[in-house]
């Protein structure tokens, strides 16, 4: 039963005009489909595949134009709802033309969008050809294996048939003399990594029964001789013999390499999501985080220049301190930008030497004791002496200097913030423990990502760019240590890290 779609009509702009003029040169058919498995647009191709207009198409759905019996509806729906979900697929369906011919397509679901929605992109391409040649494949005679010995990663066989064999090159893929499959049928399925084969087995045994079943292609790791695991792509082909009996004939693909792309593919596309998130994180923090402390600099600086005359000299002071503070703020900012970029790039050595923790605790504690003394913040180096660590010195600095700010920042007056350290597994691990207010689970894991820009207001009211503890992340790995958080809601945080333990 054909839905009804709402249709609006607008004067197509030039760049709908050349948009759906490209569109339609596409040879192959292409559909966008809403959420309810409707179609909502269609291209040229679809229209010559299928005989109906644009217009027909419109308002139909895949069943509307499913030849009868032959496809497996609910599976068909079950893709359109992955595929607007964002799980791709492809599969085979009969169509059914306007003039009630059926053939064979191949479809490919993507998720999209369509005019600012999401939607369903369906490409297909009309396959009887290839379903012809299949059709002829399966008349050749077994004996044909022999043309496949020229072909080291592909192998041909017949299973549980009349003329069991097997293409002798599957010594060449898999190490086993030929006789240890045709002497045993389950010997191949023996092969199949045991976490494949549970689920394998049971899914060729439902594709034998069924009557109305086509090819079946499937994918698993198989044993070699040598004890190696290789990715196997079988396509299968069911036959029956005289006797009415059903067996297979197969050829099995090394797609080893093919997998191996894939998966370096998918690690390309992680690096480059990390890249752009970096990117815009670096971005963001120039146009909103510096824009802060210099609109401080430049309104204080202002009252400065044209009011100096009429200021008191306690004021001068006043204005002269909120100055200064805007200016350390910047400064901080850009030496983590700078830091940071480094470390992106790969421009910053590291230079491991030996570290006394406890002189480089308090030299740390020393820097940061005048914004202690303002929020009567108590510090405490609670490392003990000949404690001795292997990293580079500048980088703990920066970590130590991070860490303790950040504490001071979350911790209200008359708190504590403590520094201790412990051996373990010939590493040290440190730990920076504030009284402070605490941080709540759920924001935790947004504390080391710079695709999730963590940052809020200190106790004080103090700003921060929420990039200090992203960079202190990156310069702990570097020194091949680790980094994280324990907190309790208005009782406290820790941040422990570990670094390598110096040993003569």
């Amino acid at each position: 039963m054909k839905t009804t779609v709402k249709k609006t009509k607008s004067p197509e702009s030039d760049f709908e005009k050349r948009y759906r003029d490209i569109y339609n040169t596409v040879s192959e058919a292409i559909y966008i489909l809403n959420e309810e498995g409707v179609f909502i647009d269609v291209n040229r191709g679809a229209e010559i595949m299928y005989g109906y207009s644009r217009e027909e198409l419109i308002g139909m759905s895949p069943a509307d134009v499913s030849a009868p019996g032959k496809n497996d509806l609910e599976q068909t729906a079950k893709f359109l709802a992955e595929a607007f979900n964002g799980k791709p697929s492809i599969f085979e369906f009969w169509g059914r033309r306007k003039n009630n011919e059926i053939f064979p397509k191949e479809v490919i679901l993507n998720p999209g969008n369509y005019l600012g929605k999401k939607a369903i992109i369906a490409t297909a391409r009309d396959i009887s050809e290839r379903k012809k040649y299949e059709i002829e494949l399966s008349k050749i005679q077994s004996r044909l294996a022999l043309i496949f010995n020229n072909f080291p990663n592909m192998v041909l066989y017949e299973s549980n048939g009349p003329n069991d064999f097997i293409s002798e090159n599957v010594v060449d893929m898999l190490g086993y003399p030929p006789y240890l499959f045709t002497q045993n049928v389950k010997f191949i399925n023996s092969l199949v990594h045991p976490e494949y084969r549970k689920d394998l087995e049971p899914k060729i045994l439902k594709w034998m029964e069924d009557c109305k079943s086509g090819n079946l292609k499937i994918e698993y790791p198989c044993r070699r001789a040598d004890g190696e695991y290789i990715w196997i792509e079988d396509f299968l082909q069911k036959e029956i013999s005289e006797d009415g009996k059903p067996y297979i004939i197969g050829m099995m693909t090394d797609i080893s390499e093919r997998k191996n792309q894939m998966e370096k593919l998918k690690e390309y596309a992680e690096e480059l999501k990390n890249l752009n998130s970096s990117k815009d994180k670096f971005f963001s923090i120039i146009a909103h985080d510096l824009r802060s402390p210099f609109n401080g600099l430049l309104g204080f600086s202002t009252v400065l220049l044209e009011e100096l005359s009429e200021l008191t000299s306690e004021e001068i002071k006043e204005y002269a301190g909120y100055i200064h503070t805007s200016a350390k703020t910047v400064y901080n900012l850009v030496d983590n930008l700078l830091q940071w970029s480094r470390i992106q790039t790969g421009r910053i050595e590291y230079q491991p030497i030996k570290i006394d923790l406890y002189e480089e605790v308090f030299k740390a504690i020393e820097l940061f004791s005048s914004n202690a003394i303002t929020k009567r913040i108590k510090l405490i180096n609670d490392i003990q002496p000949d404690v001795f660590v292997h990293a580079d010195q500048n980088m703990l600095r920066s970590i130590m200097q991070n860490l303790i700010s950040n504490g001071i920042k979350f911790t209200g007056h008359g708190g504590t913030i403590k520094i201790s350290s412990k051996e373990k597994n010939e590493r040290i691990e440190i730990e920076i423990a504030d009284s402070g207010v605490g941080i709540e689970t759920k924001d935790i894991a947004k504390l080391f990502r710079i695709d999730s820009q963590y940052s809020s207001l200190g106790t004080a009211n103090e700003e921060g760019t929420g990039l200090g503890l992203i960079l202190t992340k990156e310069l702990v790995e570097k020194n091949r240590g680790q980094i994280w958080v324990k907190s309790t809601m208005k009782k406290g945080t820790s941040f422990f890290f570990t670094l390598p333990k110096w040993n003569k």
